[in-house]
């Protein structure tokens, strides 16, 4: 529908003049053909953007802090969600504790080790050193049952009627023989242990008198402290 401009009367369609005032009508301008419709484009899948790196290495190092803050609170370590710290500092043993382990209590082998042939020597066949009463009784007690077997072997050798026993009886003589060299060489020790020398041994060769010498160092405490044989065993 349209208008005059000067008048502004109802125009019918296709009218050039007002039929009001007679002012000519300016033709109306072509309208824009529209443009075509631009084709529909398929929508794309929404795609997931993978968390930022340092997100996730943040946060990992945020539990593993905190873990680390769990474990040092719970041991006794850190505080405050620092993870406790490692100290590899050796411990330092006293010189008498760290032999007493390689050795044992009174100067034998190691428990849970075998006898090593120094360690035998320094048990039962050195006479340098002092030796108190419970390693001088207990080891006296094991040559005295061994020197007992081996005579009781002895004995049978030589009654047998075979000169190859007789020949082999020698050996149990010479481990006889052996044993009360070890016997003597704690007996030397022990006088040691009362600070007196070790010659006071030859005393256990005299019948009756020999066996008031073995109860004495059996029961006599050693000396206390170090003294001219050596220091103090139990110290």
């Amino acid at each position: 529908m349209a208008f005059c401009e000067n008048c502004g009367n109802q125009l019918n369609a296709g009218e050039r003049f007002c039929t009001n005032c007679g002012t000519q009508v300016a033709a109306a301008p072509p309208r824009p053909a529209a443009p075509p419709a631009a084709p529909a484009q398929p929508p794309r899948p929404a795609q997931q953007e993978p968390p930022p790196t340092h997100s996730m290495g943040a946060a990992a190092g945020g539990m593993g802090a905190a873990a680390g803050g769990a474990v040092g609170g719970a041991m006794g370590g850190g505080t405050g969600g620092q993870p406790p710290q490692m100290r590899h500092a050796p411990m330092e043993q006293m010189p008498y504790q760290a032999a007493q382990q390689q050795t044992g209590a009174y100067g034998g082998a190691a428990a849970g080790q075998p006898p090593s042939a120094k360690s035998i020597k320094d048990m039962f066949f050195t006479y340098r050193g002092r030796l108190n009463r419970k390693p001088f009784i207990l080891r006296g007690l094991l040559l005295s049952v061994l020197s007992s077997v081996m005579s009781t072997v002895m004995t049978e050798m030589t009654e047998a009627s075979s000169t190859v026993m007789h020949l082999l009886a020698l050996l149990p003589l010479i481990l006889m023989v052996v044993l009360s060299v070890g016997t003597f060489m704690l007996i030397i020790r022990r006088w040691h242990d009362l600070g007196k020398s070790g010659w006071l041994s030859l005393l256990m060769l005299i019948p009756l008198l020999n066996f008031l010498v073995l109860i004495f160092l059996w029961v006599k405490k050693g000396t206390d402290g170090s003294n001219a044989y050596g220091d103090d065993p139990l110290a």
